[in-house]
């Protein structure tokens, strides 16, 4: 596409003449001008559409049009990647534009403004996730991982069918994660939606992602035997990390989040003696403050953990920017290993809390409220005057019962004081 005014080297041509533009036809032209000016062949057919023949030898298809009664030429593209029969289409279409009041070069300057997907992915965060989504950092976790590598440098509009399937395949497919290959799909859409509603992308511009199918997702159901719980706290027991044993025990007492136990801060303990607290940064999806109740072998467990100066989280990370662990791949793969776990993941490890309270009689509301569901929840105000909280009771059951279970006292495995030996 080309600007309102011949660029340098692309004068105005002389009145030209008029022809048929077809393959046959363009290649007997050859120019005869002064040597300065481009000659103009007006095509017979499509009316404005025109072809452009420059001292150099190059040809060039053009299309002249009036909006608000102003005169306007728009370059098509050159003769050669481009052949009549589709300048021609390119001129009908744009034409079509104009009967209903658009202008092709507004449009193409509008375009230029949009900027990049890199462009609309920053404000997509600044502007909807950060005030909106509490796991606004896993969206742009994703964006920076898969989206900007495969398509950041793109035009919202450019991005094609294709770009998105070919997307959604490497991860799928080629790293093997169909489940987090439907995350990203499902993140690219909406962002490309809200790129509409901003201007980023063109009005009833089609979303490339909407015909793409996703991967199929079947429910995980895994969660912890006793006699699994037992393999799994004398492995956890030989690391030498008192903050990977922690996270481990927390994950099995609390039923939290990855990250909600990684990023948990000691401000977020709202009331030690009722194990009140108050999630900053929970993925759930829940409105306002996310309150849960710990039980009493949750808290003995935070309690071992050292404190460092300056930083307030219980699980800090010097390497980490954010202050605290991110993760610890490594030791999980050698821990569940050992237990001869491999097929548990860490989400697992929440399935077990909410599957042993719902097998040992808790309501769901109840089982609800402590795994931080979004459904059954108990509402926070009745924090404010139950005394012992029915939630907290509930808590301390299952910790009494995971405590028997793994044989072992939580706190002191995490302390090191107890050794696991027989």
């Amino acid at each position: 596409m080309g600007a309102v005014k011949p660029g340098k080297g692309e004068q105005q041509p002389e009145q030209g003449r008029r022809i048929k533009l077809s393959k046959r036809s363009i290649e007997r032209l050859r120019y005869d001008g002064d040597g300065k000016e481009p000659v103009r062949y007006s095509d017979t057919e499509i009316r404005g559409l025109s072809l452009r023949i420059y001292p150099s030898g190059r040809k060039k298809f053009w299309l002249r049009y009036r909006v608000d009664g102003r005169r306007r030429e728009l370059a098509l593209g050159d003769y050669g990647p481009l052949t009549p029969e589709q300048a021609r289409s390119m001129a009908l279409e744009k034409m079509g534009g104009v009967a209903q009041g658009q202008d092709p070069l507004e449009e193409i300057q509008r375009d230029k403004q949009r900027g990049t997907i890199n462009d609309l992915a920053k404000a997509y965060i600044d502007g909807h996730a950060k005030p909106n989504k509490r796991s606004w950092k896993t969206d742009e976790a994703r964006l920076e991982k898969y989206v900007k590598p495969a398509i950041g440098n793109l035009k919202p509009a450019s991005v094609s069918r294709q770009d998105i399937s070919r997307l959604h395949q490497k991860i799928g497919v080629t790293n093997g994660k169909p489940y987090e290959a439907n995350r990203v799909l499902a993140l690219v859409r909406f962002m490309l939606n809200k790129g509409q509603e901003w201007g980023h992308v063109p009005e009833g511009h089609p979303n490339p992602c909407r015909l793409i199918t996703p991967f199929e997702e079947k429910a995980r159901t895994r969660f912890l035997g006793d006699s699994e719980i037992m393999r799994l706290q004398k492995a956890v027991a030989a690391e030498d990390s008192i903050y990977f044993r922690g996270a481990i025990w927390l994950y099995l007492l609390t039923g939290l989040r990855k990250l909600e136990v990684l990023r948990l801060g000691r401000s977020e303990i709202a009331d030690w003696d009722r194990g009140l607290v108050i999630l900053r940064m929970s993925k759930s999806k829940k409105k306002g403050p996310d309150v849960r109740s710990f039980g009493e072998a949750a808290l003995a467990v935070l309690r071992v953990l050292p404190e460092v100066d300056g930083n307030e989280f219980f699980f800090p990370s010097t390497r980490s920017k954010s202050g605290h662990m991110m993760g610890f791949r490594k030791r999980w793969n050698k821990v569940r290993a050992a237990a001869g776990l491999e097929d548990v993941v860490i989400h697992d490890l929440r399935r077990t809390v909410g599957s042993r309270m719902a097998s040992g009689g808790e309501s769901m509301k109840i089982v609800a409220s402590v795994l931080g569901q979004a459904s059954s929840r108990i509402a926070e105000e009745h924090y404010a005057h139950l005394s012992p909280s029915p939630v907290q009771d509930a808590a301390n059951r299952y910790g009494d019962l995971l405590v028997k279970v793994a044989g072992v006292d939580p706190a002191k495995a995490v302390s090191g004081e107890d050794s696991n030996d027989d």
